[in-house]
């Protein structure tokens, strides 16, 4: 398997941290939507998904209780918020993506305890590729902590090569103001003198 090979050059550890990110995204947008769906009976939802904030709204809905599925669904919105808040502040400081791996093992838990595991199958195929995103990225965090300021530059910023670099155009061999000009016909000598034209 390719996420797995351990033959594979390494990733640059930043592009890891990205991906993670864009990972945890995801998840967010469709838990949001997923949510929705449950709210309104449709009979669909997405895989990509947390399942906390969907059991708060499949425990609230067996009340039926219209207040009590309100308040389900200001839970289930809650943890999305606090999935969100991880995801924009992991942007610079890589303890909220931590924060946001717990979170989300926690779910996993949640799917393995609430729910018939044999009908959830693809479900939590996809919880083990957001934890392996996850992690991939915390480790990846915690590799550019230990680099210097010259390595994370050179990671940013990398060097053009020499095939990439502009091909500076040749300047012109600049000649004496008092040189002769070699362009006009030197005389033709005929007996020591020069020979003019009739």
């Amino acid at each position: 398997m390719a996420l797995f090979n351990k033959n594979a050059a390494p990733k640059n550890p930043m592009t890891v941290y990205a991906s993670a990110r864009s990972n945890l995204l995801l998840v967010i947008a469709f838990t949001a939507i997923n949510v929705v769906l449950r709210l309104v009976s449709a009979d669909m939802y997405f895989l990509f998904s947390a399942s906390t904030p969907l059991a708060m709204v499949d425990i609230a809905s067996w009340f039926e209780n219209t207040a009590v599925l309100v308040g389900g669904a200001i839970m289930a919105f809650v943890v999305i918020g606090l999935y969100l808040l991880c995801w924009a502040l992991s942007k610079k400081r890589p303890g909220w993506l931590v924060a946001a791996l717990v979170l989300f093992v926690l779910d996993t838990l949640v799917l393995l305890s609430l729910y018939d595991i044999s009908a959830m199958i693809l479900d939590l195929l996809m919880h083990i590729w957001v934890l392996y995103y996850l992690i991939s990225g915390t480790v990846a965090a915690n590799k550019m902590k230990k680099m210097s300021p010259e390595e994370l530059e050179a990671m940013m910023n990398p060097s053009v090569t020499t095939e990439d670099a502009p091909v500076e155009p040749v300047s012109e061999i600049p000649v004496a103001a008092n040189a002769p000009d070699v362009s006009a016909q030197a005389p033709v000598m005929v007996n020591g003198e020069p020979m003019t034209e009739e």
